[in-house]
């Protein structure tokens, strides 16, 4: 504990050091965290920044593999197909593992240091399961990018379908530039288990990796805990204009051309109204904007193909954020689906 307490106290000198934030033409100043107290957020927090920074870490993105470096390197994996059954037997990749989430990390312990893999339908939980197995120190955790869609055109059909979408609330989009939501105290959560900080982040790790995350929902109206489809994006977060937004919070998650790059297009509107931009592998940091993600909303990311967007949701949730969703396919309005390799697979 009294380590602990040292950490905090060192972390808020360091947050006092004013900070200015130069993205493009996004600018902001940056404030002290708030609430910085002792308590289970925080710990967990803490231990994420001082070992890696998985989040903000531009390393990241080698995690995601494309179906074309996978097959030129597929002795080097031990592929976990991460779907269900039936999926699994409709196709898959030749010599790879059906298994369900709840089991990965134990699976994936007894592999050892072999690169592992993780395959989905369409790439979205893949990239939410394995940001928690990355979040959990397991480097040789990897993800296939676009999932079996991007492995071979069979398993396109969603992919394609998002992609070939215009969903009804791009009337609504434009150009703006909307300001992050304010300075707020972490979630509160509490362990009942004892143990030191990373026991206690393995054992909530374990736990969300028991939740459901389903990445083969398309055009749905139902309110889903884990991703939002694009018509349900349009019929759930507003439905006209003027809404107030009073219980959602949207957040654009990415590179600052995701968001603001049709200034220099003002015929081509890239993002709904209200919706704040934070760019990957930067602005979850602790003493730059993660604590303007309200706890107390309805909080959807959304990336440029939805991997980075469930990758954050792993993270936030991590830190007791319950009400997070990810975009399914991501911003599919201007970043359609590249198409599949067409390699082989068995069923």
């Amino acid at each position: 504990m009294r380590n602990l307490k040292k950490g905090i106290f060192i972390k808020n000198i360091l947050i006092l050091i004013p900070l200015i934030i130069v993205t493009g033409c996004l600018k902001d100043n940056v404030n002290p965290l708030s609430n910085f107290e002792a308590s289970d957020s925080i710990a967990i927090l803490l231990y994420l920044e001082s070992n890696g920074d998985i989040i903000n870490s531009q390393s990241t993105a080698n995690a995601f593999v494309s179906a074309s470096n996978l097959y030129a390197d597929i002795s080097n994996y031990i592929i976990l197909d991460i779907r269900d059954p039936q999926l699994f037997a409709d196709g898959h990749i030749s010599g790879s593992i059906n298994i369900i989430s709840s089991d990965l990390l134990t699976k994936i312990k007894s592999i050892g240091s072999t690169n592992v893999i993780l395959v989905s339908q369409n790439g979205q939980s893949a990239s939410y399961y394995g940001g928690l197995l990355r979040l959990d120190g397991l480097s040789n955790v990897y993800i296939l990018k676009f999932g079996m869609a991007g492995w071979n055109d069979h398993f396109a059909n969603n992919w394609k379908n998002a992609s070939g979408h215009s969903p009804s609330g791009l009337k609504y989009f434009n150009n703006l530039m909307y300001k992050r939501g304010p300075y707020t105290a972490l979630p509160e959560i509490k362990f009942s288990s004892s143990g030191d900080i990373k026991t206690k982040i393995e054992n909530r790790i374990e736990y969300l990796l028991s939740e459901k995350f389903d990445d083969g929902v398309v055009y749905s109206n139902s309110s889903s805990l884990t991703v939002y489809s694009q018509d349900a994006f349009n019929t759930n977060i507003y439905t006209s204009s003027d809404s107030t937004f009073d219980g959602q919070y949207i957040a654009c998650y990415g590179d600052p051309s995701l968001y603001s790059e049709s200034l220099q297009n003002p015929n081509l509107p890239y993002h709904s109204p209200h919706c704040a931009f934070y760019q990957s592998f930067h602005a979850f940091k602790a003493m730059y904007y993660l604590q303007t993600i309200p706890s107390n909303k309805k909080v959807v990311l959304y990336s440029s193909s939805g991997h980075l967007s469930a990758f954050s949701k792993a993270y936030l949730e991590l830190l007791g954020y319950t009400n997070v969703r990810s975009l399914l396919f991501g911003a599919v309005w201007f970043n359609p689906f590249p198409g599949s390799m067409n390699y082989p697979y068995i069923n």
